[in-house]
C-alpha cells in the first residue's frame, strides 16, 4: 500500500489561528485532487501546520510564497 501524507503550510503574516486553518483548507484542496485521481481515500491523511516548518525566512514577498506551500509525501 501506498500512503499520500499531504502537509500544507502558511508563512508568518496575521492570525496563527487562522493560518492553521488556512494550512489545512490548502492541504484538503490537495487531498480532494488527489483522490480525485483514484487514490482511495483512506491512503491519503492531510493537515494543516500553519507557519511551522517554514523554508525560508518571512523577510520578503518572495520568501514567503516560498512558505505558502504544500507538500506531499508518498511512502511504501
Amino acid at each position: 500500500g501506498i500512503t499520500f501524507l499531504i502537509n500544507g503550510y502558511t508563512d508568518n503574516s496575521g492570525n496563527p489561528m487562522l493560518n492553521e486553518e488556512l494550512s489545512y483548507l490548502r492541504a484538503n484542496l490537495v487531498r480532494d485532487a488527489v483522490s480525485e485521481m483514484g487514490i482511495d481515500p483512506t491512503n491519503i491523511e492531510a493537515k494543516g501546520w500553519g507557519e511551522a516548518n517554514p523554508v525560508a525566512p518571512n523577510d520578503s514577498d518572495d520568501n514567503k510564497n516560498l512558505n505558502r506551500r504544500v507538500e506531499v509525501i508518498i511512502r511504501r
